[in-house]
């Protein structure tokens, strides 16, 4: 799945606003992953209804910044990276474990 963002037009995260998708709320072999394009709200806001473990997929500097700026951002939301996303290598949603905050240089 790619980004699971609060709409823009909501006034804030709700269960109602959670897509019907396997995975989301239970785990499911169905969701291999989400994939988070970038740290805004419109693409990671629902991110935290869904089940604690959701496999999580992003670049380093994206989940860099998104450590840096939960202190300063309302209803943040900090990662759990499951998968490191990697310019110009393919991604293979296969979880051996989740990477840590020193593995990503935090």
């Amino acid at each position: 799945m790619l980004d699971l963002g609060l709409p823009l037009d909501a006034d804030g995260a709700s269960d109602d606003l959670l897509p019907p998708v396997a995975g989301l709320r239970v785990e499911d072999p169905a969701l291999r992953a989400i994939v988070l394009s970038h740290g805004h709200g419109d693409h990671w806001g629902l991110l935290p209804l869904c089940r604690p473990n959701v496999p999580l997929a992003m670049g380093a500097a994206t989940a860099r910044i998104m450590c840096a700026a939960a202190p300063f951002v309302p209803n943040a939301f900090v990662p759990n990276v499951s998968f490191e996303l990697n310019d110009r290598r393919t991604f293979q949603p296969v979880q051996h474990h989740a990477l840590s905050r020193r593995s990503l240089g935090l």
